[in-house]
């Protein structure tokens, strides 16, 4: 006998989802005060690491006494990081920041915890009751009216979460200091390079520029915040075994790639800094045009580096034969959108029942049906997830950056988040196939697959269809391989990578 999660039950965990999400909403109760940054990132490792002399010796192939000149100049370089780091150490631990009203705001949070309880406990007791979606919806909104509430009033007492002159002057000096050390971090890295280049002959200092390329991308392409900033095409293209009549063509789009990035990675980095120091000279203010504009500009930026990942990406993919690059794009997307890519809910339960030892060859035969027909549809939103990434993060991500910044929606109202409905409505679309596994095994068999004792998430709204970030490949050769020859020349290459651009303008990125 088949059995369902009741939809009573369902209709429960929305509501109570729903005012979970409005309850997170109302602490943030105004834009308060600019706060100065204090993040460490990666101010305390140092820029050159011992693993580097290897890649240095064998980059520039060094001769003996080279080698043993480098190992010097970099233990010297290491000392005086080390010391110099300690004694950063020290003069930022100096700098305690003073409590916020804690009392005031301990109050202020314990009755917002009780509140909270309170309210949850009424939405269990009242979805309980409800007999239909409709029931559910008014409940919903009656909650909404009381959190609404809650949150004026919580907005008329902001000074609470505000933090005090004295706060941010303690802040500001910290971060002040820790600007300091990174001068001094930059210009121990600028002498040992400076040093570095001094003993090498004309040849091997020609090849430094390429070496330098190589370290600031290994060492911070890392630090990117959007799906496909921190891909490294070079790391996906080593695998890549082609023809060697082609293999000059890769090579080629490599070597564009690795300048072009370059010069993008550059300019975000240096614009990381910059940032940082524009909002610490707005901290304590709350003007936040300056901060704001800084947001756009860093999102800006970071997404030149995405976009020049995601246009070689595709460059490189329409020069490969048809099965290496089918390869090439699925470990592109592995790594690029992690998040997508990783086993869902219901991929984990079709696994499951395939092995499952009393499993009847009837019923594997239907299972092998639901999984061939579920990994077509998943592949298409998928690529309907990672449309909605390029398309949505960036501005996700600049209200992330100005939250950092102490800056907050002042109307108070959620903002929709079309990556999170994305999310919530593959994993409905995964549920309808766990159904059908539950109409081929036994109830005993079905209890045992992974997560089926929990409820599905259901959409909040109707399910929008996102139009796919790129064309296949087959498209993309039928419009631009214009003499049929089933490879892209220079000339279709250049055609090609004009389209890719103006559909990242188009699309906003």
């Amino acid at each position: 006998m088949r059995t369902r999660t009741p939809m009573r039950f369902r209709g429960r965990m929305i509501l109570i989802g729903g005012l979970l999400a409005g309850l997170c909403v109302s602490l943030s109760v105004g834009q308060g005060m600019i706060i100065p940054p204090v993040s460490v990132g990666d101010a305390f490792i140092a820029e050159f690491l011992r693993r580097d002399l290897h890649t240095i010796e064998e980059h520039l192939d060094l001769d003996d006494d080279q080698a043993i000149i480098a190992e010097a100049l970099f233990n010297d370089y290491e000392s005086a990081f080390q010391e110099g780091a300690a004694a950063a150490r020290e003069k930022l631990a100096e700098f305690q920041p003073p409590a916020r009203n804690d009392a005031a705001f301990e109050a202020a949070r314990e009755r917002m915890r009780n509140e909270t309880r309170s309210l949850l406990e009424q939405a269990r007791k009242e979805s309980q009751r409800a007999r239909s979606a409709d029931q559910r919806r008014r409940i919903m909104q009656k909650y909404q009216d009381q959190i609404r509430a809650l949150r004026d009033e919580l907005r008329r007492d902001r000074a609470l979460g505000t933090p005090g002159a004295e706060y941010i002057e303690v802040m500001r000096r910290k971060s002040i200091a820790l600007e300091a050390w990174e001068r001094e971090r930059a210009q121990l890295g600028n002498s040992f390079r400076l040093n570095m280049q001094a003993i090498l002959s004309e040849d091997q200092q020609a090849l430094w520029p390429a070496l330098e390329r190589r370290f600031r991308r290994e060492k911070t392409l890392h630090r990117g915040r959007l799906s496909m900033e921190s891909l490294n095409l070079f790391v996906v293209a080593v695998n890549v075994e082609v023809d060697p009549t082609l293999q000059p063509v890769l090579d080629d789009l490599l070597a564009e790639y690795d300048l072009r990035l370059d010069n993008a990675l550059k300019m975000r980095n240096d614009y990381e800094g910059t940032a940082r120091a524009e909002q610490r000279t707005a901290a304590g203010s709350d003007n936040v045009t300056p901060i704001r504009a800084s947001a756009r500009r860093m999102m800006n930026l970071r997404v030149a580096v995405r976009n020049i990942n995601q246009e070689y990406a595709t460059l490189i993919e329409s020069v490969l034969p048809p099965e290496i690059a089918r390869r090439f794009r699925h470990e592109v997307n592995q790594r690029a959108f992690p998040g997508i890519e990783q086993p869902t809910s219901a991929q984990r339960a079709i696994n499951a029942a395939k092995r499952l030892d009393d499993i009847t060859d009837e019923a594997l035969i239907a299972i092998d049906r639901i999984e061939e027909e579920f990994r077509q549809q998943l592949a298409l939103r998928n690529e309907e997830l990672r449309a909605l990434l390029l398309r949505h993060e960036p501005d996700r991500e600049r209200v992330r950056f100005e939250h950092a910044a102490g800056i907050r929606d002042e109307s108070g109202q959620t903002r929709d988040d079309p990556i999170t409905q994305g999310f919530r409505d593959r994993h409905e679309f995964g549920g309808r196939y766990v159904e059908q596994l539950r109409s081929v095994l036994t109830p005993q068999q079905f209890a045992t697959l992974p997560g089926v004792g929990r409820p599905a998430i259901k959409s909040k709204s109707r399910r929008q269809t996102t139009k796919p970030s790129g064309a296949s490949k087959a498209d993309l050769m039928g419009q631009f391989d214009k003499n049929g020859d089933g490879r892209l020349d220079e000339r279709e290459r250049d055609a090609l990578r004009a389209h890719i651009i103006a559909e990242q303008r188009k699309g906003g990125g």
